[in-house]
Formats: structure tokens, C-alpha cells, sequence
């Protein structure tokens, strides 16, 4: 039982520690754009305004769809969560 304990703690400090990181990341706004975008991003041409995922959605910029960057979600509790999205699925994953 304190094995299961052990185990459950130290997932969730990683869990906390990747969403720490995750919304930390650096990605790139426009001046006039909507969308956050990963370095590289063929939106990224014309400006490329350096910030973090956090920074990003607290000012009401959505990823883009094109780069895919880290992505924030909320809870129903108000609760961010941050992910990276798969760029490379599964090979044998379903296409929709």
C-alpha cells in the first residue's frame, strides 16, 4: 500500500512539473495575428514577437493549427492545464 502511495505522489510531481513547464514555454505572437505559434511557423514572416504559453493565453491568443503549439485547457474548476500536442501520431492511428 505505501508502494501505491509512492508511486501516485511521484507521478503527480512530474504531472505538476510538466504543466510548470509546458506553460513556460517560449512560442511567438504577431502584431496582428490571434494565434501563438511554435519558431518556425510559416505565419511567423512578417513578425515574431517572443512570449510564453502562459503569457499567450492570458492575453486571448488561441495555438495556431498549422504548428501546433503547446496547447492550455481549463478545467470547470478554472484550472489551466498545459499539454504538448503529438506532432508525430501513432502510425497506425485512425485519420479522421
Amino acid at each position: 500500500m505505501q508502494r501505491f502511495f509512492q508511486r501516485t505522489l511521484l507521478i503527480l510531481v512530474l504531472l505538476i512539473g510538466f504543466v510548470y513547464a509546458s506553460s513556460l514555454q517560449t512560442v511567438y505572437v504577431t502584431k496582428t495575428g490571434s494565434k501563438y505559434h511554435e519558431d518556425g511557423c510559416r505565419y511567423l514572416s512578417k513578425s515574431k514577437i517572443e512570449t510564453t504559453v502562459k503569457d499567450a493565453r492570458a492575453k486571448g491568443y488561441e495555438p495556431c493549427k498549422v504548428c501546433k503549439p503547446p496547447v492550455a485547457l481549463k478545467t470547470p474548476e478554472g484550472i489551466e492545464l498545459f499539454a504538448i500536442v503529438n506532432k508525430n501520431p501513432h502510425p497506425h492511428a485512425a485519420k479522421n
